[in-house]
């Protein structure tokens, strides 16, 4: 989805667990749930936009290593400070998909795959 003029995107990589396995509690990424759900708004929240820092980075980090001339620019916590409860509810939404598994971004099918 664009965000204040630029197309904001998820993965979520190897990375981008380790980094939710800490914000997560007991560092345990299974409990994480735990702090989306928590009846303080304020926990919650936080938590879902450190994940969309996380996976939008890692997003961005990929692109770099695909094509080192990507200008990588992941979004930062002030720019989520700054969405409207839309824009937010979107992101949130996106994000929360790349976390069960279903990317924002379009992967190449195999070379394999193609020749079978």
């Amino acid at each position: 989805m664009k965000v204040f003029g630029r197309e904001v995107r998820f993965l979520r990589t190897v990375e981008a667990n380790f980094k939710i396995d800490e914000i997560s509690p007991d560092h345990d990424m299974n409990k994480l749930g735990e702090l989306l759900d928590s009846s303080n708004v304020s926990t919650s929240l936080n938590v879902q936009a450190q994940m969309i820092c996380i996976l939008n980075e890692a997003y961005e980090k990929r692109q770099k290593f695909i094509d080192p001339n990507y200008e990588s620019h992941p979004i930062t916590m002030e720019e989520i400070m700054m969405l409207d409860n839309e824009e937010w509810t979107q992101l949130s939404d996106e994000c929360l998909k790349a976390m069960a598994g279903k990317s924002t971004v379009e992967l190449e099918e195999s070379k394999k795959k193609e020749n079978q």
